[in-house]
């Protein structure tokens, strides 16, 4: 195995994140990241580790690394792998948020603390420093974490969650309250795959109208889209932009991914992002960096299709992709490409290795699998919305294209904040 110490300092600046590495309790900072100044591990420790991570599990005959969501009393994550057992050996990122939380809560909280030197400004302007993160963006550090320790890694990551007490009081929630929280939930969703369906087409010129709109009047509607939407209710710093433009980059990283561009080339656009949002010093800079961002990935999107597949056989799968929730006729493809109906065919199965209908199915599947991942659609639901006559039809397409049900997909994958 590669140096402990450098893997972690490694995966600690590809994820932007303080990282440590813990041994049998002792904790050694590896990358401080915005921990420093009045943000100190020394001065917030008990406030971020009020027990030290530890790894209660089993870990006898560990072969790879375990991974663990830990969550502290006040909704703070960290990542931790368990790379050894003897000595028991973690290597830990975070804090980040995943979870919906109270900022006023936890900013009261913090103030409230003797032994950190925090009042509500700095608290405030602390929680905004912390990013926020998706369910995404853990399989991806999974991943992230298995290549670089040396282990293979399935397709889905599994990551147990372990949860501190909670010894502050929460607000809570009233029946209305929840019922807007769905509203936000669904659209949060709807807009996230409508991004990430565009970053996969290489659809850079209506990427750009959606996010980056030429009418300055359209900016602040935006804005206030879940996708760069503060959840505390706005901006109200440029680093709380900066951490919601971070998590733009995640999710076209996660895209691109999807869509079979090699890694060392999302993770060239990715690191240079992640500098250019860290060095901007506005809001307008911000934004050019979001335009900048588009153009990378779209132009890696359409330079490797552009590569691999004839023009045609391109403007094929970019049809799927948009089309994926509709009727999809041969003739139409046919009409739409100007070849012979054999002839495309022939050609779409001698470069992309599946029929057309394989690869139809094979997206609709893909595109099944996420909504089962990332919300509580009901398998009808589910079936309607990508256009199959029935769910019993739906079903079984999906089990023998992955080899389980819809129903046993989501109770393994989706869910990632379940208790384990």
């Amino acid at each position: 195995m590669k140096n402990l110490k450098e893997i972690t300092q490694t995966i600690g600046s590809l994820c932007d994140l303080p990282s440590f590495i813990v041994t049998d309790g002792q904790m050694e900072v590896v990358r401080s990241g915005f921990l420093t100044g009045i943000y100190s591990l020394e001065n917030i420790y008990s406030f971020l580790f009020r027990n030290s991570f530890r790894y209660t599990g089993k870990v006898n005959d560990l072969k790879k690394p375990r991974l663990v969501r830990s969550v502290n009393y006040v909704d703070l994550s960290f990542l931790a792998a368990v790379v050894n057992t003897e000595p028991l050996t973690s290597i830990c990122f975070g804090p980040f948020f995943l979870e919906k939380h109270k900022e006023a809560d936890i900013i009261k909280h913090l103030c409230s603390i003797e032994s950190t030197p925090f009042n509500r400004e700095t608290a405030t302007e602390f929680i905004d420093s912390i990013p926020a993160k998706d369910s995404a963006f853990l399989q991806s550090m999974g991943k992230v974490i298995f290549n670089m320790l040396g282990f293979e890694y399935p397709p889905f990551i599994k990551i147990s969650n372990h949860y501190e007490d909670r010894t502050y009081r929460k607000e809570i929630h009233t029946i209305a309250d929840n019922r807007i929280n769905e509203e936000e939930i669904n659209s949060h969703y709807e807009f996230e795959h409508r991004i990430k369906a565009l970053v996969r087409q290489g659809n850079s010129e209506k990427l750009h109208s959606l996010l980056i709109p030429k009418d300055k009047s359209k900016l602040s509607e935006i804005k206030r889209n879940s996708i760069l939407q503060h959840k505390a209710g706005g901006f109200r710093s440029i680093r709380a932009e900066k951490n919601l433009i971070l998590t733009m980059n995640t999710l076209f990283r996660q895209a691109v991914d999807d869509a079979g561009l090699p890694p060392v080339f999302i993770h060239s656009i990715s690191e240079e992002i992640t500098a250019d949002i860290e060095k901007a010093d506005s809001s307008e800079e911000l934004m050019n960096v979001v335009d900048k961002m588009i153009d990378s990935y779209c132009n890696s999107i359409n330079n490797a299709a552009l590569q691999n597949h004839s023009r045609a056989i391109v403007r094929v799968q970019r049809y799927v992709l948009t089309h994926v929730d509709t009727e999809i006729k041969l003739d139409d493809l046919v009409k739409m490409t100007g070849l012979d109906k054999s002839y495309l065919c022939r050609l779409f199965k001698k470069e992309c290795g599946m029929t057309i209908n394989e690869y139809i199915t094979n997206q609709r599947i893909n595109e099944a699998k996420w909504i089962l991942e990332s919300t509580d659609k009901s398998i009808t639901e589910i079936s309607n919305l990508l256009g199959y006559s029935s769910q019993s039809y739906f079903c079984s397409v999906f089990k023998k294209t992955t080899g389980v049900s819809p129903a046993h997909y989501r109770m393994n994958r989706g869910g990632f904040y379940r208790n384990e």
